[in-house]
């Protein structure tokens, strides 16, 4: 087996064993039944949305913007925001599980969706990185970069997602959805800067900051899925009281 699969492998455990503890730490024998079917059937869509609409996306916009490739690349920055978020809300359109979503337990579904989605993502991205001759040369410990960010983007979706299942129970959806697109794209757009060579700085300088910036920005999604947990569980309070 290929370094790059063991990785996945490692990543999948890693992902399951710390965020899933968080999702079914001290609840119901019954909702810990839904979140898991939440993971599950949110694994293949990452896949649909590449193969299926990201994909023939880009091959429209390759021929109508071929005389245009800057405003080509600018626009291949919405490919991931705008095909990956709306498709994870999915699973809302199922009754049975969306009538189980509550204030006290929306941002539980929320990561649930997000660490179905960003294995199903390690997984895709695994097997494309597989057809690279020097990365599948490569030891599944010599992957550490790919365990980490894999890990970490397993919790970044669960962030992008947890605006829009709060706003759901607000009747806002539409606002949640924006949420998730604009932390979806700020995540990604010093990756584009980095391509343009913005401020014509040295590679190596870029690679500094984006390795900063990742490690920043997953604080600050931790952040987000702390602030909005510790909001719910407060308003739950003041209801029982």
């Amino acid at each position: 087996m290929q370094g790059i699969y063991i990785a996945a492998v490692v990543t999948t455990i890693l992902s399951l064993g710390i965020i899933g503890v968080f999702l079914v730490w001290k609840i119901p024998k019954k909702e810990k039944g839904i979140l898991l079917a939440v993971v599950l059937l949110e694994i293949p869509m990452c896949a649909l949305a590449f193969y299926f609409i990201r994909f023939p996306l880009d091959g429209w916009l390759q021929r109508l913007l071929s005389s245009s490739p800057g405003i080509y690349r600018f626009l291949t920055t919405f490919y991931a925001p705008i095909t990956e978020e709306p498709i994870k809300l999915w699973v809302l359109a199922i009754p049975w599980i969306f009538r189980r979503i509550e204030r006290k337990n929306a941002i539980r579904f929320a990561v649930a969706i997000g660490l179905g989605f960003g294995i199903g993502e390690m997984w895709m991205l695994a097997e494309q990185f597989a057809k690279d001759p020097y990365i599948a040369s490569l030891h599944w410990y010599q992957l550490g970069g790919y365990i980490q960010e894999r890990f970490m983007v397993c919790v970044m979706h669960g962030a992008f997602t947890a605006p829009v299942i709060c706003f759901l129970r607000k009747k806002t959806i539409i606002l949640g959805i924006l949420c998730a697109l604009f932390l979806h794209y700020l995540g990604n757009f010093p990756i584009y800067l980095a391509g343009l060579n913005f401020l014509g700085l040295s590679i190596s300088t870029w690679k500094i900051i984006l390795t900063v910036w990742v490690q920043l920005y997953f604080l600050g999604m931790l952040g987000l899925l702390g602030y909005l947990l510790l909001k719910t569980h407060k308003t739950e309070i003041r209801r029982e009281i």
